[in-house]
């Protein structure tokens, strides 16, 4: 009868154990489920690093871990540089009227205007064809501004005139009565208060 050798035996039982571990692993992936796994019994250390994505996680997960607490606040920055300047608004709308000012002070008195108006008339009767003069002059502080003269019943021109030809306060009229009767000539002067 052939001799076995001593090696075979455990060759064939690390051939039958090998033949095992396949079988139970695949048993296990077929039959350990998520309902089989005892609740809190899988801890980080069962879980590869960076082999979880958000869609592993449930939306309370998710929210719990967004709303973390607020780290501090980091340090200030530098000043950024000055923007460009902005375009000029529109123009506002006019102000309400503001209050009226106090009066000013009273001007000055203006120079004196005319007072003291006085007509002075005078007159003389003249012969027929005969020549005629009459004077009128004005009251002490008045000077005259005019004079005019008239014959009462004719046309007759009539020249009137300052006495001496440039006198500021005595006028003269006179004239010849072209009629064949008596005649009145009569002389009127403005007068005003004046310095002559």
């Amino acid at each position: 009868m052939p001799r076995i050798p001593r090696t075979l035996p455990v060759i064939l039982i690390a051939a039958v154990a090998l033949a095992l571990s396949f079988s139970s692993g695949a048993m296990a992936a077929k039959l350990i489920t998520g309902k089989q796994i005892k609740d809190n019994t899988v801890t980080t250390k069962d879980i590869k690093n960076g082999t979880l994505e958000s869609l592993d996680l449930s939306a309370a997960a998710i929210a719990e871990i967004q709303s973390g607490q607020t780290g501090p606040a980091g340090p200030q920055g530098d000043v950024g540089p000055a923007g460009p300047a902005g375009a000029p608004g529109p123009a506002g709308a006019p102000g309400p009227a503001g209050p009226a000012g106090e009066a000013g002070p009273a001007g000055a008195p203006g120079a004196n205007g005319v007072s003291g108006y006085e007509v002075v008339t005078a007159s003389v009767s003249v012969n027929a064809n005969q020549l005629g003069t009459v004077n009128a002059q004005c009251p002490q502080g008045k000077v005259a501004t005019g004079a005019g003269a008239l014959w009462d019943g004719q046309w007759t021109a009539v020249q009137v005139y300052p006495g001496g030809g440039s006198s500021s306060t005595s006028w003269w009229a006179g004239g010849t009565n072209a009629k064949a009767s008596t005649d009145t000539l009569r002389l009127a002067v403005m007068c005003i208060n004046a310095t002559s």
